[in-house]
C-alpha cells in the first residue's frame, strides 16, 4: 500500500474543528475501503501556531 503525506495549513481551526474534520477523514477512508480501494486514515500531527 502507498502511503502519502498531506500537509495542511489551517490558520484559526479549534480543536472542535479539527476532531470533526479528523473524523470525517477516517469516515471516508472507511467508506472508500468498502468500495475496494484501501485507505486508512493513519494520524494527523499538529503544530501550534505561535502568536505573539
Amino acid at each position: 500500500m502507498r502511503v502519502y503525506l498531506v500537509s495542511r495549513n489551517l490558520p484559526g481551526i479549534t480543536k472542535d474543528q479539527l476532531a470533526a474534520a479528523q473524523a470525517a477523514a477516517i469516515k471516508l477512508g472507511q467508506e472508500m475501503t468498502a468500495q475496494g480501494k484501501q485507505v486508512r486514515y493513519i494520524r494527523a500531527p499538529t503544530c501550534p501556531a505561535n502568536r505573539m
